[in-house]
């Protein structure tokens, strides 16, 4: 998906999606001619990110969430609890 058709899905604009591509919280496939290919997983953590917004979080945070949670592994328990809040 391209990044005005994301920005218009989730009702940000398109320079949202850049900052948070180069804050490190979403990384786009990029196309031969450097378009932004924006995937189902960047979709969701797009939705994580507005929903963690939303709850007062900020990006530092949203990315230290993001760190724990995706990138260090956990007990069953743990992972059932960080998908229900999401």
């Amino acid at each position: 998906m391209r990044g005005h058709e994301l920005g218009e899905l989730l009702h940000i604009p398109t320079s949202t999606l850049h900052y948070y591509e180069k804050k490190g919280l979403i990384q786009p496939e990029r196309e031969g001619n450097h378009y932004r290919n924006y995937s189902a997983r960047d979709v969701q953590m797009l939705k994580y990110i507005l929903i963690l917004k939303e709850a007062g979080l900020t990006l530092a945070e949203i990315k230290q969430v993001f760190h724990r949670y995706f990138h260090q592994s956990h007990d069953e328990a743990c992972q059932r609890e960080a998908q229900h809040f999401f």
